[in-house]
């Protein structure tokens, strides 16, 4: 198992930094399908570890020899840290600092190995928590980078929802005076037009 690293910004001294030039167009001569778990997904704490799983299978009907696979983009959403580990083979990191900065981790399950046979699976591990940065919900996707065409667009990526379960919500107790004051003002002062409206439209009513 590999360390992911220190920090999130000392990554590409760990994995290979992947270059944009690696996802030009192309063509994949079959049908590969990718899936993806995570566990756990729900109730997630900060510093609580997931342990997610990618997989490629080729279904047929030749050999695949490049297979450039992508996750979505995230910026300070995963911690990994120390605690992190990756088994995955053909794993890297691309770094953005175009208009916005974000990473996003690549797959190439061919480049470490031959190509993937018909029928062949291969298997991705990786390991990392979520931080206090992240959503009460994160939708988190793995899968083959868009520019390149298989036979089978439907099954070319995977996605689950990591959800948070330290997200208090926020209650009347919970305001403070000021704005319980600023919301007992705003439903009298609603309370009273409509009360208005009703009055008007009683007196119309009277011949």
């Amino acid at each position: 198992m590999k360390r992911l690293g220190i920090h999130i910004y000392l990554l590409a001294s760990v994995f290979a930094v992947a270059s944009p030039s690696s996802f030009s167009q192309g063509t994949i001569p079959s049908d590969v399908a990718i899936s993806m778990t995570a566990t756990p997904t729900d109730n997630l704490d900060p510093g609580e570890l997931i342990s997610f799983v990618i997989t490629a299978t080729n279904l047929g009907p030749e050999p695949v020899s490049v297979l450039p696979m992508i996750s979505s983009q995230f910026i300070d959403e995963f911690d990994l840290g120390p605690g992190g580990s990756s088994n995955c083979p053909g794993i890297g990191l691309l770094v953005s600092d175009g208009k916005y900065f974000f990473y996003q981790f690549v797959w190439t399950p061919t480049l470490a190995g031959p190509p993937l046979a018909v029928g062949e699976t291969r298997r991705c591990e990786l390991n990392f928590s979520l931080t206090e940065a992240a959503p009460e919900a994160l939708p988190f996707t793995f899968g083959i980078v868009q520019s390149w065409i298989d036979l089978n667009e439907s099954n070319n990526s995977a996605t689950v929802i990591l959800r948070r379960g330290d997200i208090t919500p926020v209650t009347l107790s919970m305001l403070s005076p000021g704005v319980l004051i600023l919301l007992l003002g705003m439903l009298t002062f609603m309370a009273l037009i409509q009360l208005r409206r009703r009055s008007g439209a009683s007196t119309a009513a009277v011949p």
